[in-house]
């Protein structure tokens, strides 16, 4: 038996990276998942599917509120309830500030912070009738670092841990708990694109000497779905090797 067993949970950005090994970690779990992300998520799904595990899967930008409430409305069509929600969806444009256009800065918080905004607008309602969920954001080691050429990547970041944090403050006296995870640097394809020298900068400031792995990341989300974290709301976890220690 999984610690996740009777739990439906939806999990956005699961096609990569982290949000496919949090997807493959609760399906390990026992939990039945709903799966979202722009990218396609056939190969995902089929190997959630030799878990054993139940999974819908639908194709869908977490910016558009009307295709996401569509699409959340036939998840609660499908399994009645969502236990839980984890928003990974995420991107990071990498230029310096004042190159920066608007459009990029519009287009990063759209995604990292108004799409955690958008699904938990469209959870919380179900939740909070049931007097039960958890909510999981995957936030960044540099929202409390702050980090160069990446301004607006930190900002929306640091938005979901406020975000969060009020929310844990005004549903967890309803049994409803809002957590996030500050990832160091995780080795997945996406991370690698800031170069050999921005690699080495994160090692060398890391204690633990050494990069992180999407599973490291998964293992945490599901403690913090799991009732193993019943008393666990409002928190920023770090998982990055010592990276960050506030």
């Amino acid at each position: 038996m999984g610690v996740l067993d009777g739990q439906v949970s939806v999990i956005t950005g699961a096609a990569n990276g982290i949000g496919r090994a949090i997807a493959l970690k609760f399906a390990e779990q026992g939990s039945t998942l709903a799966i979202l992300d722009s990218a396609d998520l056939e190969e995902v799904e089929h190997e959630i599917n030799q878990l054993s595990a139940e999974c819908k899967s639908f194709s869908i930008d977490v910016t558009n509120r009307q295709s996401l409430t569509e699409v959340f409305a036939r998840i609660y069509g499908y399994y009645s309830k969502i236990d839980a929600l984890v928003n990974v969806a995420g991107i990071c444009i990498r230029t310096s500030f004042l190159e920066m256009t608007d459009e990029e800065m519009d287009r990063t918080l759209d995604v990292n912070f108004k799409g955690v905004y958008n699904c938990a607008k469209l959870v919380l309602p179900s939740m909070v009738e049931k007097k039960r969920g958890t909510i999981i954001s995957i936030s960044s080691v540099t929202s409390k670092t702050g980090v160069a050429m990446a301004s607006c990547y930190a900002a929306s970041k640091g938005a979901i841990n406020a975000f969060t944090k009020s929310l844990a403050r005004e549903f967890s006296h309803l049994g409803i708990r809002v957590n996030a995870i500050a990832p160091g640097f995780i080795e997945t394809p996406h991370a690698k694109t800031i170069g050999e020298h921005g690699m080495k900068h994160f090692l060398k400031r890391t204690p633990m000497q050494r990069h992180g792995t999407p599973n490291e990341i998964a293992e945490v989300a599901a403690f913090l779905a799991s009732d193993a974290s019943s008393y666990v709301t409002g928190q920023i976890w770090n998982v990055c090797g010592g990276y960050s220690m506030d």
